[in-house]
């Protein structure tokens, strides 16, 4: 009986404190976000609105009308100069049918080389097309933004460059100092299946979802830095 009150006791005390301690995906998200600090991104947390939202997205238990919105981390890779002329812009990765009013950027379509990967190893369907667009609020941005997207040739090479981010990164912002993609990160964090499909697909880095965000990024930020000069390019 003596032993049985000890081990309740233990359990009693313990159990809290294994509770707060992190999980093994936790864990493994603290060590991405720490080497994507390390390479020169910056991290912020934030949210995209759901352009798809359910009912229960929309109102809540008590009728009242709320925002739909994802939770997600902003990894942020510097310009290393002020873009003049670009305003705060954000691309949103369209759903196969919004229900919100939304812009579609026909210019910006591409099939994402993820999805190639994933037809050749799973499925016999057309991969889907990478779509993007903007709420219908935020047209006035866009049409400051218009250097973006009026050169058919540069569209494409940057639509080229935002379909290899990771098939979970909801959106791309873009801003005089940043451009930033909004990240579930669920990609980074490897289910047995994803673990099994890795293996048929040889990838080898642990890291390797990071490296493909990071090197996405890269191409993006020299695109709109091509499209955005600064004055002493200019002259």
């Amino acid at each position: 009986m003596t032993w049985l009150v000890v081990a309740l006791a233990l359990v009693l005390a313990i159990g809290p404190v294994l509770y707060l301690l992190p999980s093994k995906s936790d864990q493994y998200l603290s060590t991405l976000r720490l080497q994507a600090r390390k390479i020169g991104l910056n991290i912020q947390m934030g949210q995209v609105p759901k352009l798809d939202p359910s009912a229960e997205d929309r109102v809540t238990a008590g009728a009242q009308v709320k925002v739909a919105e994802s939770p997600c981390a902003g990894y942020q890779l510097p310009f290393g100069r002020r873009c003049e002329g670009l305003s705060e812009l954000r691309l949103i990765r369209l759903p196969a049918q919004p229900t919100v009013p939304v812009t579609h950027l026909a210019g910006l379509d591409h099939t994402s080389d993820n999805a190639l990967q994933l037809e050749a190893v799973d499925a016999p369907h057309p991969p889907p097309v990478t779509r993007w667009g903007y709420i219908q609020e935020d047209a006035d941005a866009v049409t400051q933004a218009s250097a973006l997207f009026d050169n058919p040739h540069h569209a494409a090479n940057l639509a080229a460059a935002m379909a290899k981010l990771p098939i979970d990164v909801l959106a791309v912002g873009l801003s005089t100092h940043f451009v930033t993609a909004f990240w579930l990160e669920k990609a980074a964090v490897r289910s047995p299946e994803q673990a099994s499909l890795d293996a048929n697909l040889q990838v080898n880095d642990p890291f390797s979802t990071l490296n493909q965000l990071f090197a996405a990024l890269t191409t993006i930020r020299d695109l709109i830095l091509a499209a955005y000069p600064s004055d002493a390019e200019d002259s």
